[in-house]
């Protein structure tokens, strides 16, 4: 699979896009980190990505297919969706709710067959929450709500996983298990994309990154190339130090902090 933004405007209005001029290509097995603050776009372009809006100019395209005339269930056969945490209203288990990523692959009024259960119990297993399978979606962590939303997505079988910041609102220890895991997934053959306000996500995930900046002009390439103090501070507005740390078997690790005033 080859997925790609080319050229794409994107927003609400055509005299005025939120963002204009995007170019990104993604292929299997590769990670793209959206960087950028609040209210630049990076919502947005989930939206034109997803069809939910249509560009403005230019096209998201898929092994060089325009998709924006795509209907709902070729797109869930292709791309995958992760929202944002939110708190669960109804306790389904944690089963059905991983099988509602295989409704999109289901005839009409067509009940899940023994292939669908199959895929759910490996998508929960890929993750790490089968033992979980039983249990009500409102007894379980925020963290595990993530993974779960994750494999409810692994359940739909598609070739690109799209989230829109999964580490949001969770502790540490749980931000670690979704960074493995989109570590993880990627080393399957999945391609994946998120938003995120931590730089160093981008650099623990090896991704490329696709910087939104107010008024600029949008920028992809390697992380080790987009991130830089340089960028950072266009991008925040604030002085942020990348430091390089040596990490497990002498490798070099990148990690960002504000540069205090002595």
């Amino acid at each position: 699979m080859i997925f790609e933004l080319n050229d794409l405007s994107c927003g609400y209005a055509p005299a005025q896009p939120v963002l204009s001029h995007v170019q990104l290509r993604l292929t299997e097995g590769e990670v793209c980190c959206v960087l950028g603050p609040n209210g630049v776009g990076k919502t947005t372009i989930f939206k034109t990505i997803l069809n939910l809006l249509p560009p403005l100019s230019g096209n998201v395209a898929i092994d060089g297919e325009d998709t924006r005339h795509w209907k709902p269930r070729q797109i869930a056969r292709v791309i995958a969706y992760v929202a944002q945490a939110h708190v669960p209203a109804h306790p389904y288990k944690v089963k059905d709710i991983a099988m509602m990523g295989r409704l999109g692959q289901l005839r009409a009024a067509a009940q899940p067959g023994r292939r669908d259960h199959e895929l759910v119990e490996q998508a929960l297993e890929d993750v790490g929450i089968r033992h979980l399978r039983d249990k009500p979606y409102t007894e379980i962590s925020g963290g595990e709500r993530q993974l779960l939303m994750i494999a409810r997505a692994l359940a739909q079988q598609s070739k690109l996983l799209i989230m829109d910041e999964p580490t949001a609102n969770l502790d540490y220890g749980n931000m670690a298990r979704v960074m493995q895991c989109i570590r993880s997934l990627a080393a399957s053959g999945m391609a994946v994309m998120f938003t995120s306000h931590i730089p160093d996500q981008a650099f623990y995930c090896g991704a490329k990154t696709l910087l939104l900046v107010r008024g600029g002009n949008p920028r992809f390439g390697p992380a080790e190339e987009i991130i830089t103090e340089r960028s950072l501070r266009e991008a925040y507005g604030t002085d942020i130090q990348i430091l390089e740390i040596i990490g497990e078997g002498g490798r070099p690790l990148r990690v960002t902090s504000p540069r205090f005033a002595d």
